[in-house]
């Protein structure tokens, strides 16, 4: 997520994003935007609030990235980061959770592989300020990890498809603010997920 002194501006024609500046304090330099989809999201005054950016990156992720500009001055904050994978990313991160009476997480554990080449199962711990919750997505059943941090919530998204105990991360990402969120209703996702179909047993 950008620094606090970190803000973007955009040139738009015909509705699209055609050029994207990122400044940081003093300092600003042009992004090269050639191997990413842009949408925009404008107000009753015509004037854009929000832009939201696609791309794939080098190691197989498909990136979304929303800005937005509440105030209207022009320049654009990051205000969610989203990363999914898709059948290109080599290994994914998997896990084991225990669930108690009312369904909530008490424990999990992650996959490693040991140097004999067998599967080892590690105890993480859960943080104060983590928690984990179901959400329906498409039909889709997710495991939602979410952890608060002093600007910004980050989450993580697993799924057991053939529901074998063993949950898949498929994605991850951040949002702006540090109040709840509700991670089914955040721009973008639902469509984004689509690309990782392919990779949950």
């Amino acid at each position: 997520m950008s620094s606090s002194n970190e803000f973007y501006t955009f040139s738009f024609a015909n509705g699209t994003v055609t050029g994207m500046t990122e400044t940081d304090g003093r300092k600003s330099k042009t992004s090269f935007i050639g191997n990413s989809d842009f949408s925009v999201k404008t107000n009753a005054a015509g004037a854009v609030t929000e832009v939201t950016r696609t791309e794939l990156s080098r190691k197989g992720y498909a990136e979304t990235t929303v800005y937005s500009d509440a105030d209207g001055d022009g320049r654009f904050t990051e205000s969610l980061e989203l990363e999914v994978a898709t059948a290109t990313v080599r290994s994914l991160e998997k896990m084991r959770f225990t669930f108690g009476a009312n369904g909530d997480v008490v424990g999990a554990q992650e996959q490693t592989i040991g140097r004999n080449g067998a599967v080892v199962w590690k105890n993480e711990r859960i943080d104060a300020n983590e928690g984990y919750s179901r959400a329906t997505i498409d039909g889709d059943t997710y495991l939602v990890k979410t952890e608060t941090e002093r600007n910004s919530v980050e989450f993580t998204l697993y799924r057991d498809d053939n529901q074998d105990g063993i949950w898949t991360e498929i994605a991850e990402g951040e949002v702006n603010g540090n109040s709840a969120i509700n991670v089914v209703a955040l721009v973008g996702l639902s469509g984004g997920l689509s690309a990782a179909e392919t990779l949950v047993g």
